[in-house]
């Protein structure tokens, strides 16, 4: 029973699900931290853009230095502006902590105080229109004419009269243009379409592109307008989604490109649900790997030592020797396909094998080791790790009698041999004395 023992363990339904709920509860929180830095970006271009309006405003009677009093008026602009540039500050400290929730308070009370500021605005534009007024009568001349639509160019006889459904057609491909959420390939779809436009225009032919060519465009482009008002948001956020999942599982260069469609969303359900398996699986490993460490420890067994090596087939492992009487070990190896295997040894400083006089010791230290097994593997259980499957547990016969290289591992110290070495430290100290 004691010779090499070759096992897969799995975790009991309970441990199943708090792991599975971890990492949903981990994905939530990057999806929301996604969220939130989205909104950041947001809420960063309405502070610019009320800046911008605030210096609009104040630049609106910049030609009255000479005959206004405008001081007041100015410095109220000014601490507006102030108050932006201090918020805008507070916001870029606010990506400082990692914590979701301490951004998502930080992004509120800026919102907050941004409405404050904007509040201001429509004072300040009533004020800075009454010095416009006043600047309009000390120069006793008229400026709202400024302010005015400019006049449309007068039609060119030759030009082609535009009927109303022509005009519809060119608002709309003009309107597609700067839509945002279009795809590279409608957007040069309409940019082609717009200098076609110019041409036809220009060669009196504006009517047989607006009545042939145009209507097809526009009908391609609000067709996907259509659809991605009914799962764009779905499928951005499953896009994030996926691709979160990638990189939590260091795929991130191996992403499959879906293309925007309804058949996206299931697609992209499907590669999510994939992903959340594959992780869910090394974390189960990861548990294993743990709980064995921990209940080798809590049985006395110190790490001595660890390997990680990867064969010329590709197979992966990692080993962990933990001590085991005097001169003795157990090398507990994880596969990659989930199998632990344990074996016991005698350390040394090479490869060799063992002598008789060893063969017998370690035979015997494989019979001690039998209840010590059964002991390990019920504490595992306690844990909430398993027995899965049992691939071999061989019987504690001289056959398996081996030499363990240590020089194959690094060697990590133990608390035991720490603590000696403080003691032989100090009674050195004491016979210097």
């Amino acid at each position: 029973m004691s010779g090499p023992k070759v096992t897969v363990y799995s975790l009991t339904e309970e441990e199943l699900a708090a792991l599975r709920e971890q990492y949903l509860q981990e994905q939530r929180e990057q999806l929301r931290r996604q969220e939130l830095l989205a909104h950041w970006d947001d809420l960063k271009k309405e502070l610019v853009g009320t800046k911008c309006q605030l210096t609009e405003v104040g630049e609106s009677i910049i030609d009255g230095n000479d005959w206004l009093n405008e001081r007041d008026f100015m410095e109220k602009v000014n601490a507006s502006q102030q108050k932006l540039d201090k918020l805008l500050e507070k916001l870029n400290d606010s990506l400082m902590p990692e914590d979701n929730d301490i951004l998502e308070e930080a992004l509120l009370n800026i919102k907050t105080e941004q409405e404050h500021i904007r509040a201001e605005i429509p004072a300040l534009q009533d004020e800075s229109y009454r010095l416009r007024k006043q600047l309009e009568k000390v120069l006793d001349e008229e400026i709202t004419g400024l302010f005015e639509v400019r006049e449309r160019k007068k039609t060119d006889p030759g030009e082609e009269i535009r009927t109303e459904s022509m005009e519809k057609s060119i608002a709309k491909l003009l309107e597609l243009q700067a839509n945002s959420c279009l795809p590279p390939s409608c957007r040069r779809a309409v940019d082609q379409a717009i200098s076609r436009m110019k041409m036809a225009n220009s060669n009196h032919q504006l009517k047989s592109f607006c009545t042939i060519e145009l209507p097809t465009v526009i009908k391609t482009c609000v067709s996907f307008l259509d659809e991605w008002e009914a799962y764009g948001k779905e499928y951005q956020k499953l896009c994030i989604e996926y691709r979160l999942a990638k990189e939590r599982n260091g795929e991130q260069d191996s992403m499959e490109m879906v293309a925007f469609g309804r058949e996206a969303i299931p697609k992209l359900k499907a590669l999510i649900h994939q992903e959340e398996e594959q992780a869910l699986a090394e974390a189960q490993k990861a548990y294993v790997e743990q709980a064995v460490g921990e209940v080798m420890q809590e049985m006395g067994y110190d790490v001595l030592g660890m390997r990680d090596v990867t064969k010329r087939s590709g197979k992966h492992f990692v080993s962990r020797l933990f001590s085991y009487g005097e001169d003795t070990a157990i090398n507990v190896t994880y596969a990659d396909d989930g199998q632990i295997s344990m074996e016991l040894g005698k350390t040394d400083l090479g490869d060799r094998i063992p002598t008789d006089t060893e063969t017998n010791y370690l035979e015997n230290q494989m019979l001690h080791f039998c209840d010590k097994f059964k002991d390990m593997e019920k504490r595992l259980a306690d844990k909430g790790v398993l027995v899965g499957k049992r691939i071999a547990l061989s019987p504690p016969t001289a056959d398996y009698a081996q030499i363990i290289n240590t020089q194959d591992y690094k060697i990590i110290a133990s608390e035991k041999e720490h603590r000696e070495r403080k003691i032989i430290s100090a009674r050195s100290l004491r016979v210097d004395e």
